[in-house]
């Protein structure tokens, strides 16, 4: 699963990826602009709504959050 991320100004500062809750780690590619995350089914269950959260903090400390459900 991956994001899409970008700042125009200061740049990314940190990132942040919840699903259900508990922290996954999230890979960033400045590159890219995309943060990815690889889907573990031993932490993650198959076959259900899974609800994620990513926030991202800029050099500025300003704060976005993107949540939203996605089915795995």
């Amino acid at each position: 699963i991956y994001f899409t991320v970008k700042d125009e100004c200061s740049g990314i500062g940190s990132y942040s990826v919840l699903i259900d809750g508990n922290w996954i780690l999230g890979v960033y590619d400045a590159k890219r602009s995309r943060i990815t995350c690889r889907l573990d089914p031993k932490r993650i269950s198959r076959g259900i709504q899974h609800q994620v959260m990513v926030k991202v903090v800029d050099n500025k400390d300003n704060i976005t959050e993107f949540n939203t459900a996605f089915l795995w």
